[in-house]
């Protein structure tokens, strides 16, 4: 941070008001926040949890199926805060209405795992997906990617780096206000 751009009456102040990324507030408030959202579900929709080489996967699955369609949601959080779960009702709401399965990510987050591992986990989930997709009913012709802020660059990232590879591909992408330009991070002025 410049100091040069703070009041300099304020100056002193701002060392007391950094907090490590690492501390257990903002730990809390990546996971604790999760207490106080609403059901995970919705009627019409299962839940379940599945795991693959440790990393969660969190399905919704409509009981009205109006395709073998399926889309890989991954969560918000800037990279260093969120869990999957703060969008279970999210998930659900789309499993129901667009009748397709909707698999949520769960990516370990950075500082403690810097890039790629939080594209990789996403990469892992994709290529599980596919694997299993006999299991859902799922069409891997007819699996979408998407995600929110951070999520969202995740996916755009994500798709960027399937389509590069063998097929199936993803059949769209669903980009909710994307984090894929870092240029502001360097212009305070924006």
């Amino acid at each position: 941070m410049d100091l040069n751009r703070v009041a300099p009456e304020l100056r002193p102040y701002v060392p007391k008001f950094r907090v490590p990324m690492e501390s257990p507030f903002l730990r809390f408030l990546g996971h604790g926040v999760l207490l106080l959202l609403p059901g995970r579900t919705v009627p019409g929709v299962r839940f379940e949890r599945r795991y693959d080489a440790g990393r969660e996967m969190r399905m919704f699955i409509p009981e009205v199926r109006t395709s073998g369609g399926a889309l890989l949601w991954i969560h918000g959080g800037g990279l260093i805060l969120g869990h999957p779960a703060t969008d279970d009702r999210f998930c659900a709401e789309i499993a129901r209405d667009l009748g397709i399965v909707v698999a949520s990510v769960r990516y370990r987050l950075a500082p403690a795992h810097p890039y790629p591992a939080a594209i990789d986990d996403c990469h892992d989930a994709w290529t599980w997906l596919l694997r299993n997709a006999n299991t859902f009913d799922i069409n891997p012709a007819r699996v979408a990617i998407g995600g929110q802020s951070a999520g969202g660059g995740l996916a755009a990232a994500l798709v960027q780096r399937t389509c590069d590879g063998q097929p199936p591909h993803p059949v769209t992408q669903w980009l909710l206000c994307p984090m894929l330009d870092d240029r502001t991070a360097a212009r305070r002025n924006l």
